[in-house]
C-alpha cells in the first residue's frame, strides 16, 4: 500500500467545505472510529490525545481527564478527508462511530505519495499488551513523585521519581524540566548499563536497555517547563551489584547533556503497581 505525503499547507483549503463532525472522549475509555476504507494519514491539533491506527480503524484516548476541544483530520485510501472536533466529557455513551464516506470531502487531483518504508509520521497500531500499559501510565502519572534523584546542566534538569512494577513490566517515571528561556531539542534518551568502576573510555562496554513502550513522549521540551512527567516501560530486569543503570538525555544542535546513575537497590525496591 502506498502512503500520502500530503503538504499541511494545503490541507485546510482541500477539507475546508464539508461536516465537522464531535466525536466525545472520556478518561479510561477507548473510541473506536470505522472509516469505509484504509486510514492514510491523520493529525490531531494536541499532543493530549493517544490514537493508534489499525487499517480503517482509529482507535483514540484521551491523556487525562483535562484536556481542551481540538480537532482531527483524516485521510483515506480513496482520497477522501474527513473533519472532526474531539471534546471531552465525563459521560459518554456511544464508544463506536462508523463513519460515513458522504460526510467527507473528496480531494481532486494527483496526491504526491512515497514508499511507505521512507518513515511517514503515520502512528503504528497498538501490539499486545499496550493498552495495559497505557491504562497503567494514566494511573501513575498523575501520583505523587515518591523522590528526586537528579542532575541539572544550565537550567535543563533530568530525574527519576519512581519505579513501578506491574505483571513482570517495570515503569520508570521520570520528570524533565527547562527553566531556561531557550528550547531543548531532544537528541536522544537512552538506558544503558555501565561497570560503577571508573574505567578507560575504550574498556566502557555498555549495556543499552530498549523500552518497550512509552508514554507521554515528547521531542521538544519547552522553555520555562517544570516537572514535565515521562513514563518509560521495560520488560523487568535487575542488575548486578558493581553496575549501575544511566539515564542519559541529550540536545541536539547543543550541549546541554545530563546523564543521572540508577542503583540496583532503587530497581529492587520497585513498588508493586495498584489501582
Amino acid at each position: 500500500m502506498r502512503s500520502i505525503l500530503f503538504l499541511i499547507l494545503f490541507m485546510p483549503s482541500l477539507c475546508l467545505a464539508q461536516k465537522v463532525i464531535p466525536v466525545y472522549l472520556t478518561f479510561n475509555k477507548t473510541v473506536h472510529m470505522f472509516f469505509p476504507d484504509s486510514v492514510n494519514y491523520f493529525d490531531a491539533g494536541s499532543d493530549d490525545i493517544l490514537i493508534s491506527r489499525m487499517g480503517a480503524i482509529l482507535k483514540l484516548a484521551p491523556k487525562s481527564d483535562n484536556i481542551d476541544e481540538t480537532n482531527l483530520t483524516v485521510i483515506t485510501a480513496h482520497n477522501v478527508c474527513y473533519s472532526f472536533l474531539l471534546r471531552y466529557s465525563k459521560d459518554i455513551k456511544n464508544l463506536t462511530y462508523f463513519i460515513d464516506d458522504s460526510i467527507g470531502k473528496k480531494i481532486a487531483g494527483p496526491l504526491r505519495t512515497k514508499d511507505p518504508d521512507e518513515n511517514l509520521p503515520l502512528a503504528v497500531p497498538l501490539k499486545s499488551g499496550e493498552s495495559e500499559y497505557i491504562a497503567v501510565c494514566r494511573d501513575v502519572i498523575k501520583r505523587a513523585p515518591a523522590y528526586w534523584i537528579g542532575s541539572t546542566v544550565k537550567k535543563v534538569y533530568l530525574a527519576m521519581n519512581n519505579i513501578y512494577v506491574h505483571n513482570d513490566k517495570l515503569y520508570f517515571c521520570i520528570s524533565i524540566g527547562n527553566t531556561s528561556n531557550i528550547n531543548y531539542d531532544i537528541n536522544f534518551l537512552k538506558f544503558y548499563i555501565v561497570d560503577k568502576k571508573k574505567l578507560k573510555k575504550a574498556s566502557i562496554q555498555e549495556t543499552e536497555k530498549v523500552p518497550i513502550f512509552s508514554f507521554n513522549n515528547l521531542q521538544t521540551i519547552t522553555a520555562q517547563t517544570n516537572d514535565y512527567p515521562l513514563i518509560f516501560v521495560f520488560d523487568k530486569f535487575t542488575i548486578d551489584y558493581d553496575k549501575k543503570l544511566v539515564i542519559e538525555l541529550g540536545e541536539k544542535k547543543g550541549g546541554r547533556n545530563i546523564a543521572i546513575d540508577i542503583t540496583q537497590d532503587l530497581i529492587i525496591k520497585a513498588v508493586a503497581f495498584k489501582q
